[in-house]
């Protein structure tokens, strides 16, 4: 998981491979949204799904989003603290 906004800036550096699973702490699917803390959901995803994480962004309280998808395509954003992150 990112533990720290600067663990979160280090996801976009193209030299490290990251492969991310979500960890959603409250028992339902997770939402994908259509932007960063939008109210847009474009998909859900269950706990234990792997997901590649495309860019990272910050909303109006700092707090990190994540835009994950597969290796064809990025499918939406993802509240940061809800997937955990480790290099390949």
């Amino acid at each position: 998981m990112f533990g720290t906004d600067t663990d979160a800036r280090n996801a976009q550096q193209p030299d490290k491979p990251i492969i991310c699973e979500v960890i959603d702490p409250t028992g339902t699917p997770l939402n994908v949204r259509a932007t960063p803390n939008g109210e847009e959901i474009v998909t859900t995803l269950s706990n234990g799904r792997q997901v590649i994480p495309y860019k990272v962004s910050y909303d109006e309280k700092n707090r990190h989003w994540i835009l994950i998808g597969d290796s064809l395509h990025s499918w939406g954003w993802v509240y940061g603290s809800y997937v955990s992150c480790l290099s390949a």
